[in-house]
């Protein structure tokens, strides 16, 4: 069923913020006691890869919908 396995960002939480002209990449990641900001590299540049990462990892949007219904469906056996 998860056949992608771990992945680089596992347990890390991060919001990757994309901003218009000129282009600038912001990281936000939150930590056990606190929010950090990252606005350059290469404080963002590990986090944008591991965004890259997980986004090429992960199922397209209709097999994605397929199988969470599929385990909707489960959780009433």
């Amino acid at each position: 069923m998860f056949d992608a396995g771990a992945y680089t960002a596992l347990g890390t939480s991060f919001t990757v913020l994309y901003l218009g002209e000129p282009a600038s990449t912001f990281v936000y990641v939150e930590v056990l006691s606190e929010g950090v900001y990252h606005d350059r590299p290469p404080g963002s540049d590990i986090y944008v890869k591991a965004f890259d990462q997980v986004w090429k990892a992960a199922l397209p949007e209709a097999k994605t919908l397929q199988l969470l219904d599929r385990q909707i469906q489960n959780l009433g056996e």
